[in-house]
C-alpha cells in the first residue's frame, strides 16, 4: 500500500510557494483579509483584523486578486491545492467575507 502524504504551509496574508519532490505540497491556509464595518460587529470592543486591513469594502479584491495569482503561477512548482482562510470569521477577529447579517 502506498501512503500519501503532503507538505501543509500556512502563509498570512498572501499565499506560499510550499515545493516538495516527495510530497504534495498544499498551501493549507493563507489570507486573512480584513474589514471593521461598523454597526456590524458582534463585538466591537474586542473586533480587530487578524492579518491585513483592507480599510474600505472597495478595497478587498485589489488586495485578493494577486493572492491567486500568486497561487496560479505556484501551480508549474508542484502547488496541488490551497485554502484561503478565514472566510466566516466575523466575531473578534473580523476576517470574514460577510458579516452576521451578509453586508
Amino acid at each position: 500500500m502506498v501512503r500519501a502524504t503532503s507538505l501543509d504551509n500556512h502563509s498570512y496574508p498572501a499565499p506560499g510557494d510550499p515545493t516538495s519532490a516527495t510530497q504534495a505540497a498544499v498551501d493549507g491556509e493563507f489570507g486573512g483579509i480584513g474589514l471593521l464595518v461598523a454597526g456590524h460587529l458582534w463585538n466591537p470592543s474586542q473586533a480587530s483584523v487578524g492579518y491585513v486591513d483592507a480599510g474600505t469594502a472597495s478595497n478587498i479584491a485589489p488586495m485578493y486578486d494577486p493572492f491567486i495569482e500568486n497561487l496560479v503561477g505556484y501551480k508549474p512548482g508542484g502547488l496541488n491545492a490551497a485554502i484561503y482562510t478565514q472566510i466566516t470569521d466575523v466575531e473578534n477577529e473580523c476576517d470574514g467575507l460577510l458579516t452576521y447579517d451578509r453586508l
